[in-house]
């Protein structure tokens, strides 16, 4: 009996030690886990938020879900696969609004895909103080790219394209949509360094006025589908785009330490060389000027299309023969390798 007693003790001690030893590994996994806005772990921004388009200023409806332009590549926008491409707002039983998509590849077996992007491009603020639709401003290297997907199953794949300040589009690809339900899908840079305690938050020390700060804007969303998989409809929503970076400039530590508004040798640069605002009065753009060029864009599309933006009565006849006639190989979107403008890849 009482070799069972000490039996029975020792197992519940080491059933304790066990689930202590659990615990403390828990917590040192947490502790090591990417918490944004940590010096060493990255910063993290929304690039598009689909339940929050058009819900704010003037601006920012213009850029609501159903207005946002979805294409198919030129060797496969044949009239009647574009009748039935298009994009528009899905609200979920949740109430949240994401963006649906549907793309009618033609049945060829050659590469294709489908470009979403929104009706007019997002806008660089030259102030840059904060990030805003669309941007995300002060960026250096990228850490990571997340994006949540409702996949239904299609072997397709998902990639986002990014511009920076000097006009360079680069492509990454976040994942396959071969699967059922929402996921959170992402692309990792690789060769970033993980280990960051021995250097600061921020990649290089730049000017800071009047040039503008290293920053990143969501160019469009493509859809590719290889030429080995079949085509016809293919239909997915999106819910949001965020990005994980570190930043270029520490901006707070140097506007605290050196910029500090309530110093007494602090100089306001702007208001001393207006040169930021000349840079504006220069590009002359306004909003008012966009909704313009936005509702004449809208009305050619719909014009590929129907009244109601959706498929419908084709206003055109089927080209003859079909979908497949005159098909080639000039677009090849799955084959890059991460350069600028090669959709396939894996850009840094």
């Amino acid at each position: 009996m009482l070799i069972k007693k000490l039996i029975m003790i020792f197992g519940i001690a080491i059933s304790c030690f066990v689930l202590a030893q659990n615990q403390d590994d828990q917590a040192a996994s947490d502790a090591t886990a990417v918490n944004p806005n940590v010096a060493g772990q990255g910063y993290e921004a929304f690039l598009v938020d689909f339940n929050e388009t058009g819900k704010g200023s003037k601006e920012e409806d213009l850029f609501n879900n159903n207005n946002w332009v979805l294409e198919l590549n030129s060797s496969a926008d044949f009239i009647i696969n574009k009748q039935l491409t298009y994009a528009k707002n899905v609200v979920d039983k949740g109430g949240i609004n994401n963006i649906g998509v549907r793309v009618n590849f033609p049945e060829y077996p050659n590469n294709s895909f489908a470009t979403l992007t929104p009706p007019f491009p997002f806008i660089f603020e030259l102030s840059q103080q904060d990030n805003s639709l669309g941007v995300v401003n002060n960026v250096g290297a990228i850490r990571r790219i997340i994006a949540k997907v409702a996949g239904r199953g299609f072997p397709y794949a998902i990639l986002v394209d990014l511009q920076d300040i000097n006009s360079k589009v680069t492509s990454y690809k976040i994942g396959q949509l071969n699967y059922y339900g929402w996921k959170e899908i992402n692309w990792d840079n690789r060769e970033i360094l993980n280990d960051l305690s021995d250097r600061e938050d921020f990649d290089l020390v730049s000017p800071i006025y009047p040039r503008i700060l290293p920053s990143v804007k969501l160019n469009s969303i493509k859809f590719f589908r290889n030429g080995e998989n079949q085509g016809g409809n293919f239909i997915s929503y999106v819910g949001w785009i965020k990005m994980i970076y570190n930043k270029a400039v520490a901006l707070e530590a140097i506007r605290n330490e050196f910029l500090n508004p309530d110093s007494e040798g602090f100089i306001e640069d702007e208001d001393v060389w207006k040169i930021q605002s000349e840079r504006n009065d220069s590009l002359n753009i306004t909003y008012d000027d966009l909704f313009e060029n936005f509702k004449l864009t809208r009305r050619i599309q719909r014009s590929k299309v129907n009244a109601e933006g959706t498929a419908g009565t084709a206003p055109f006849p089927a080209p003859p023969g079909g979908n497949n006639d005159n098909a080639n190989n000039e677009d090849n979107a799955g084959g890059g390798d991460g350069n600028n403008n090669d959709a396939g890849g894996g850009g840094n």
